[in-house]
């Protein structure tokens, strides 16, 4: 997959980025499902947006960034019930860019008394 750098020029309306990130989303769509994984990062290059960009649209437009970080999610937490093995970058994805956490049991996280009898 080649990349082209462009440089958004921004967005005028909440409407004009929803519709890019559409656009975006159908790119990488088929009817089946995804044709290639949708990330954060290609849509911030496809949209041609920094990260100080990007920035600025969580704050303009917080409902579509909420909406595109739920399909993204969406899709990795599919891909991890899905596959069998092959998951460890999809957790890390889950963990660095939606706040997943795993869950220790806390018994095991606690001083344990082992007590043993030699007969």
């Amino acid at each position: 997959m080649g990349y082209k750098l462009k440089r958004s020029h921004g967005f005028g309306s909440e409407t004009a980025f929803r519709r890019a990130a559409e656009e975006y989303f159908s790119s990488v769509s088929t009817e089946e499902g995804f044709s290639s994984p949708p990330t954060l990062s290609a849509l911030k290059v496809s949209l041609g947006l920094t990260e100080r960009d990007w920035e600025e649209c969580e704050k303009r437009y917080p409902e579509t960034v909420s909406l595109v970080r739920n399909v993204i999610e969406s899709y990795l937490e599919d891909e991890l019930i899905k596959r069998k093995t092959g998951v460890t970058g999809i957790m890390f994805s889950l963990q660095s860019n939606f706040g997943w956490k795993e869950k220790r049991d806390a018994k095991a996280a606690e001083d344990m008394e082992v007590t043993i009898k030699v007969v």
